[in-house]
Formats: structure tokens, C-alpha cells, sequence
């Protein structure tokens, strides 16, 4: 995969994830062929996607492959990039102990930084 900058994230998630372009697809219809931004994309295909996996303890390969992911969104030298894995999917999976819990299972150190810290933000 080539590098993930703030304008292709939304294109490297579905060649990340091929079983979403449908639902990509079909967000792109609703916004008449326009690109919604990465914070909504990752928050309306990314988030619910890795839930499921997590939930449902499926596929630990892929759980692991996603969290790497992840980690690399987080090491990006872009901060917007890092602002979408850190505002969208951490924030997204913070509050929900039991799925944060397994998540942690597969961060990365950048990842687990991140999470700290929003943690020390929100005030948990």
C-alpha cells in the first residue's frame, strides 16, 4: 500500500477492507459522487467493521492486520491523519470497556500513547 495521506484515506481503507466498497459505493451515491471526508468514512465503515470483529471475536488475524493499520495512521507524519485514527476510531471505542479492553490486546505503542492521552482528556 502506498503512503496514506489526509486526501487518500478513505481510498486506502477500502483497498484495506475490499468488503466495504459497496457501502462506500453507496455513501458516495447519497453525496452525488462527492467524497465525504476520512473522519466520516472511518466513522460510518471503519469503526462499525472493527466492532463487529471485536465483538464477536472474529477472524484474529484480521483484528490484528486492522490494529496495525491503525498504528500506522497513528505513526503518520501527517497530524490529520493521526487526528482521524486518534478523534474518530479510538474516541469511538473508549467508552465501551469491554470492546476497549479487547482492543488493547492489539494496539501498537503509538496507538496505546494515543489512547492515554485521550483518556487524560475526557477524564477517565
Amino acid at each position: 500500500m502506498n503512503e496514506i495521506t489526509f486526501e487518500n484515506m478513505s481510498d486506502k481503507l477500502i483497498e484495506l477492507i475490499p468488503s466495504l466498497k459497496l457501502k462506500y459505493t453507496k455513501e458516495l451515491e447519497e453525496w452525488d459522487n462527492e467524497k465525504p471526508g476520512a473522519h466520516y468514512v472511518y466513522g460510518l465503515l471503519f469503526c462499525p467493521y472493527l466492532e463487529d470483529l471485536l465483538k464477536y471475536e472474529k477472524n484474529e488475524a484480521e483484528i490484528a492486520r486492522l490494529f496495525k493499520f491503525i498504528e500506522d495512521l497513528t505513526n503518520n507524519k501527517d497530524i490529520k491523519v493521526q487526528e482521524v485514527a486518534c478523534v474518530t476510531v479510538l474516541e469511538y471505542f473508549m467508552n465501551n470497556k469491554p470492546l476497549i479492553l479487547k482492543a488493547k490486546e492489539y494496539m501498537g505503542d503509538t496507538t496505546l500513547k494515543f489512547l492515554r492521552e485521550l483518556y487524560d482528556f475526557w477524564g477517565d
